[in-house]
């Protein structure tokens, strides 16, 4: 695609600008609104681009810097605006291409933090972002009172040593309004979605999976409130049993539940005899893997079962030096791999880490497992230096970012309720 500057007003913008407000008028019910000056996106303090593919406008966007908005620590602050790519012209990658542009051109103009508003009829939208690195940040301009609208922020100029962005694989809430059930003796205490917020406000959290635990069996209503509170970035892991219908799982996925999880170590969930028929039914109705919290000293046994699965995820590194060998093979048929719970493993962090990595740089998943119920040492901050630094800078990258959006697909579209016969 080739990426020419242009006036906000020149003829090929106008035209991609008006296929844009039909779109947001299809999704939202009505144009953007938000006030727009041409001369804001006149240089030095702004800029507007179109792609061209064979000569045709297919994609368009700009940025303004923002003096009254700050983000991220940063108070020159360059937001986007009017970023599109037309229909037929999607799915080539050019709006990461087009974002890469914006960043570098506002970054020339002395920007240090690029913003930007977006919302969740936007799942495609959101999804780009946060696999670029993008995070949350505070709601700003014309719509920042819409329950509808999501901000974002990126650093341009990253620090050595500043934290990855991170889609937290593995978390947990307990929410004292919803049942739970005493799992081998145990109830936890309460850890609720503003604990999480504000235990995680500063490692530059972008997302994550909020996976059912032993003590909640098969109850998805906290589940459901949760992903509610945490909005479209996050998705769930529920334990179902495996008469569940194709209807419930298509309610959960609506909901935003991605995965379905078998406890083999705590129980609480479905047993491994029915995993299989599990598996088979969430990957064909939602397109959903499952999670296995297991032992590695067991995958012998649960290897045949395990290896025909769908897509599977291991947790907590599989928890055992005694097995690792098992777990790797695994990895070598497609099997992801949690980094969490390092306070719940007997093995040598890093370099399981890299071995892992060296068999398949998409099989990490990294996470803080908060709030670390039952570990023998709970998740602290240095967890995440200690994955990171344990990593080639790309493979950690995937591993706390990349992988995970690619596996869980936060805000993608849901699936509908199925329309085949129902299984008697």
């Amino acid at each position: 695609m080739e990426i020419r500057r242009v006036a906000f007003t020149h003829r090929d913008a106008s035209a991609l600008l008006e296929q844009v407000q039909a779109e947001y008028t299809v999704r939202y019910g009505g144009p953007d609104e938000t006030p727009l000056d041409p001369s804001m996106f006149d240089a030095p303090t702004g800029a507007f681009f179109v792609g061209y593919l064979e000569g045709r406008p297919v994609a368009m966007g700009g940025w303004r810097l923002r003096a009254d908005v700050s983000a991220l620590g940063e108070r020159r602050a360059a937001e986007i605006k009017r970023m599109y790519v037309a229909p037929d012209a999607r799915r080539q990658g050019l709006a990461r291409l087009l974002l890469r542009h914006l960043e570098a051109s506002a970054r020339d103009a002395g920007a240090g933090v690029m913003v930007l508003e977006t919302g969740i009829e936007q799942p495609e939208a959101i999804s780009l972002y946060l696999s670029e690195g993008y995070v949350p940040v505070e709601g700003f301009g014309h719509y920042a009172w819409s329950p509808k609208s999501r901000y974002y922020g990126r650093l341009l100029r990253a620090s050595p040593g500043d934290p990855l962005p991170l889609f937290d694989a593995h978390l947990h809430v307990i929410d004292p309004r919803f049942p739970l059930v005493a799992n081998q003796g145990y109830l936890p205490p309460a850890f609720t979605v503003p604990d999480y917020l504000d235990r995680t406000a500063h490692l530059g959290i972008v997302g994550g999976a909020v996976v059912s635990g032993s003590f909640q069996a098969f109850d998805s209503t906290y589940l459901v409130d949760a992903l509610e509170r945490l909005g479209p970035t996050f998705v769930g892991v529920a334990q179902l049993p495996a008469t569940v219908s194709e209807e419930e799982v298509a309610r959960l996925d609506r909901a935003g539940v991605r995965a379905a999880r078998v406890n083999v170590r705590r129980g609480g969930s479905e047993t491994v005899g029915a995993v299989a028929d599990l598996a088979t039914l969430v990957s064909s109705v939602a397109g959903w893997h499952v999670e296995v919290y297991v032992d590695s000293r067991e995958l012998p046994e649960l290897a045949p079962v395990l290896g025909r699965l769908p897509q599977v995820v291991i947790d907590h590194l599989g928890l055992s030096a005694e097995g690792f060998a098992d777990l790797l093979h695994l990895v070598e048929r497609g099997a992801h791999v949690k980094a969490t719970g390092f306070g719940r493993v007997d093995l040598d962090i890093p370099a399981a880490l890299r071995a892992i990595a060296a068999v398949n740089p998409e099989a990490l998943l990294v996470g803080t497992d908060l709030p670390s119920t039952r570990a023998p040492r709970p998740f602290r901050d240095e967890d995440l230096a200690l994955a990171r630094d344990a990593l080639e800078p790309a493979a950690a990258r995937a591993a706390f970012l990349d992988n995970a959006v690619r596996l869980y697909r936060p805000g993608r579209v849901p699936v509908q309720a199925p329309e085949r016969p129902r299984r008697t």
